[in-house]
């Protein structure tokens, strides 16, 4: 067997513990998407800035320190201090921009505006006493570039000096619109031959202090809390494009969402998730694991899982006995045909005369599957019937070669259970004369009881679960109702989860059974009904 095709046919031992198994099962269905997205995200990063247009760089260095006390008494005026943030504010989303457009003669508009922040960048190295702002500026010349970020420093340094000045001037307005409302006042006082000694003294004061305030306001020096460290120089050469270092990113970062959002899904999704969790649950042991669609070799992993599973129900059975397996599922197929028809090519490859039946008289679709017409050929329901009527034996081959015999159904019947539990078992027995192997494909075992009424006939009952699909609380009590009602041997085969290949509509759907196998049709008579090979 080849290592491709063991991975999905050989069951879990359970040596490996849950969680490692889970995530390695992560690791692997997550590798080939992971792979090939961020290959695909790298090579368009690549791409991109191989491209991209050259880029300078500039960059101004300014200083932010911190207040000092005692410069009233030497004329020195300093404005408030803030935080470092808030010249980052004024420089990224204040009325800079636009005023160093202006000043530049460019066109400001919204887009324009926006366009040089984009390209703009204020970094802060804050220290206990002092902070450093760096404001760097990219475009693809060089001496703009340069510029730009050098009339942002200065303009920085002009806001907070003149922050500074506002402190005054506020003080001087407040004074002036006092000294305002006193004259008014003493007008009025006047007018009305009122006294007007304390009015006008107090007017007199005021007009002193403004005076005083405008004298000051004339020598006084206002000294900026920030100032430029280093102007910046037009750069001469132009920034690295790094293609190769953000392509890595890129694909490291799409590998990783990748793989979340495989981890999210499986946090979210309560279905099956493993062997090992089928067995806990439902107490069954798992004979084999078929692959699921998309797989790079399906038509072999799937011969090799339904080899597994013949060889595990011949090891148990009677060596002169019609072995008879029923083959079904909880609520919905979850590759029920796909495992019924795999382990009846399997007994036909190993020489066993074997039998198809489709008992799933509620949903049948084995006749549309294979290529069959209701009509052209007899069905179960017929047969159910009238178990003596004439054995009509549908061959399916492969390559010229018979590979198994097929009893199809076409319509859901009237009374499914009444019919399947009432003639099932005489025509086993006829059966048994014929085939040394008779595989039963039922109908789902909790919507309908059809399943449970022929459980007891079958030496072997093989439950199917779809791993990701398949409801554990579902199948525990289908499992449980298998036990009630008399199955013998129960067992479980699971069904991987599609690629996510496949899935993505990125791989082709299995090939048909209609496509796979070719009909032929052979017509026995009652005597010669026990000399006919299966």
């Amino acid at each position: 067997m080849n290592e491709p095709s063991r991975q999905y046919a050989e069951p879990e031992t359970g040596q490996t513990p849950e969680s490692l198994a889970r995530l390695v099962t992560l690791l692997r269905r997550g590798a080939r998407p992971a792979l090939i997205f961020g290959l695909l995200a790298a090579a368009a990063v690549f791409a991109w800035r191989s491209l991209a247009g050259e880029t300078y760089s500039a960059t101004a260095t300014l200083l932010l320190a911190s207040p000092q006390q005692g410069l009233d008494s030497l004329g020195i005026v300093t404005p408030p201090a803030v935080d470092a943030g808030a010249y980052r504010t004024l420089i990224l989303d204040g009325p800079l921009v636009e005023q160093t457009m202006q000043q530049r003669g460019e066109v400001v508009t919204i887009e324009t505006a926006r366009a040089v922040r984009d390209n703009l960048r204020v970094s802060i190295d804050s220290q206990q006493i002092s902070s450093v702002l760096r404001i760097t500026y990219s475009d693809p010349n060089a001496l703009r570039a340069a510029d730009t970020v050098n009339r942002l420093a200065s303009a920085t340094v002009d806001w907070d000096r003149e922050r500074g000045r506002q402190g005054l001037t506020s003080g001087i307005g407040s004074l002036e619109r006092s000294v305002q409302q006193l004259m008014a006042q003493l007008a009025e006082q006047e007018a009305a031959g009122a006294d007007t000694s304390v009015t006008a003294a107090l007017l007199a004061q005021q007009q002193n202090e403004l005076a005083g305030a405008r004298a000051r306001l004339a020598v006084i020096v206002v000294t900026p809390l920030i100032d430029v460290l280093r102007f910046a120089e037009p750069a001469t050469q132009p920034e690295p494009k790094r293609a190769v270092f953000f392509a890595v990113v890129a694909f490291v970062v799409v590998a990783l969402l990748i793989y979340l959002a495989l981890f999210v899904r499986v946090l979210l999704n309560q279905r099956l998730r493993s062997s090992a969790e089928a067995s806990a649950v439902t107490r069954l042991p798992v004979l084999s694991v078929f692959p699921g669609a998309g797989h790079r070799d399906l038509e072999r992993a799937e011969r090799d899982a339904a080899d597994i599973l013949r060889e595990s129900i011949i090891s148990t059975a009677s060596e002169d006995d019609t072995i008879v397996v029923l083959v079904t599922t909880a609520e919905s197929s979850s590759g029920r045909r796909t495992v019924s028809t795999a382990l009846a090519e399997s007994f036909g490859r190993g020489g066993y005369r074997t039998m198809l039946v489709d008992a799933n008289l509620r949903n049948p679709s084995t006749g549309d599957a294979f290529g069959l017409r209701d009509g052209e050929f007899a069905s179960l329901e017929q047969y159910l019937l009238q178990p003596d009527k004439r054995l009509e034996l549908v061959a399916a081959r492969r390559d010229g070669v018979r590979m198994f015999s097929l009893m199809p159904s076409f319509r859901p019947a009237e009374w499914p259970a009444d019919l399947l539990r009432g003639a099932m078992p005489e025509l086993i027995d006829n059966w048994r004369r014929h085939f040394e192997v008779i595989i039963l494909e039922t109908a789902p075992l909790l919507p309908y009881p059809d399943t449970l009424g022929i459980a007891s006939l079958a030496d072997h009952a093989v439950l199917v679960a779809g791993m990701g699909r398949s409801d554990p609380v579902r199948l525990q009590a289908a499992a449980d109702s298998l036990r009630k009602f008399g199955a013998r041997r129960p067992s479980m085969v699971l069904v991987d989860t599609p690629s996510l290949g496949w899935t993505l509509g990125m791989k082709r759907d299995p090939i048909s059974l209609a496509q796979r196998y070719s009909i032929s049709v052979l017509r026995s008579s009652r005597r010669s009904e026990d000399s006919t090979d299966g």
